[in-house]
C-alpha cells in the first residue's frame, strides 16, 4: 500500500497537460482533507492522475493496479471518494465501489472500458469520465461525488 501525501505549495509535480493551469491549481486546494482511492492498471495514466489530485490538496490511498487490491483498501481505509477505472488487470472494479457505496463514500469512474448505459443504472450518484477526459475534470467530478451533489456533467465522453 502506498500513502503519498499531498504535495506542498512550489513543488512541480503536475501532469505535462496541465502545465497551463498550475497557477491556478496551486492558489486553490479544491481537494483538501479529501481521501482518494486511485484505481487504474496503467502505470503512467495512475502516476498522472496521483499528481494532479494531489496538487488539488487530496490525500492519495494507492494506486491500485488490480481489481483485488482496490478491494482490500477500500475495506481497509476511511476514503472521501474513489477514482476508479472499470476494467483492472484482474477484473472489474465493482466489487470496491459497491464497498465505497456502502461507507457512503464518493464515486468516480474515469474508464474507456465501458458500456455507458451499464454505470447509469446501477451508479446513479457516480461521476462517470470517458477516458481520454481531460485530467483536470476529475477534481469536479471528486468534489460532486464526495458533497452527495447530483453530478453536474455525468456522462463526458471525448
Amino acid at each position: 500500500m502506498i500513502f503519498v501525501k499531498p504535495a506542498t505549495a512550489g513543488e512541480d509535480n503536475i501532469a505535462p497537460q496541465l502545465r497551463g493551469m498550475r497557477g491556478a491549481l496551486s492558489r486553490a486546494r479544491p481537494l483538501k482533507d479529501a481521501r482518494v482511492l486511485v484505481a487504474e492498471d496503467e502505470p503512467l495514466l495512475a502516476y498522472d492522475i496521483v499528481r494532479v489530485l494531489m496538487k488539488a490538496g487530496a490525500a492519495i490511498i494507492g494506486p491500485a493496479f488490480s481489481a483485488e487490491r482496490a478491494l482490500e483498501l477500500a475495506i481497509a481505509e476511511q476514503l472521501s471518494c474513489g477514482v476508479l477505472d472499470v476494467r483492472l488487470r484482474d477484473g472489474l472494479v465493482f466489487p470496491a465501489a459497491y464497498v465505497l457505496r456502502q461507507k457512503g463514500a464518493g464515486i468516480v469512474f474515469y474508464t474507456a472500458q465501458c458500456d455507458p448505459e451499464a454505470p447509469k443504472r446501477e451508479w446513479p450518484d457516480a461521476e462517470v469520465l470517458f477516458k481520454p477526459a481531460p485530467l483536470q475534470l476529475l477534481i469536479p467530478a471528486i468534489n460532486a461525488a464526495c458533497s452527495g451533489k447530483a453530478p453536474r456533467s455525468r456522462w463526458l465522453s471525448p
